[in-house]
């Protein structure tokens, strides 16, 4: 199974942030999956494959998208202390 997702942001940078917030939580991957991470301009693309059962890959997909919401959270925290 494999599962593609690319979120656009508002610059190539944050992009890259993005990918680079989630390096921390790959290492080391279970077994029977592989996560491949790449920026393409402002998208960050994240390449879930799994031979495992498909609650493993809908999981990983989660904690994905949940670290990623996390790491937006921090960078607009850290915009408004900015502006201060």
């Amino acid at each position: 199974m494999k599962a593609k997702i690319s979120i656009e942001y508002q610059n190539q940078k944050q992009a890259e942030i993005m990918i680079k917030s989630l390096i921390p939580d790959n290492k080391p991957l279970p077994k029977g999956i592989l996560i491949d991470m790449s920026t393409e301009g402002r998208k960050a693309n994240i390449i879930v494959e799994c031979v495992c059962k498909p609650e493993i890959l809908l999981s990983t997909i989660d904690d994905i998208l949940e670290s990623l919401c996390l790491a937006e959270s921090l960078i607009l925290l850290n915009k408004g202390q900015e502006d201060v």
